[in-house]
């Protein structure tokens, strides 16, 4: 988790509830596992690609929530995935 703070420049509580931090209730962690699973895949399928470097969040946001050069609108965000998710 702390890489993922100091990639986005952001503490615990941008994504959890900090009286009870199992909670899916802030949308940023909903995101963040959206942004988890599309590293995987960027891993998955481009690693040769990246000279076998993992990609990681700062690759993108560099200290910043939301990446430099990303899409203002919310309209363009995707939908959250977590009805896919299984703890």
């Amino acid at each position: 988790m702390t890489h993922l703070m100091d990639s986005l420049g952001v503490g615990c509580t941008h994504c959890h509830n900090s009286r009870y931090f199992p909670s899916w209730e802030q949308p940023a962690k909903t995101y963040a596992f959206t942004m988890l699973q599309m590293s995987e895949h960027i891993q998955a399928t481009y690693k040769e690609s990246m000279n076998n470097q993992d990609p990681s969040c700062y690759l993108c946001h560099r200290n910043q929530v939301r990446p430099p050069g990303a899409v203002q609108s919310e309209v363009f965000l995707p939908e959250p995935l977590r009805s896919s998710y299984k703890p």
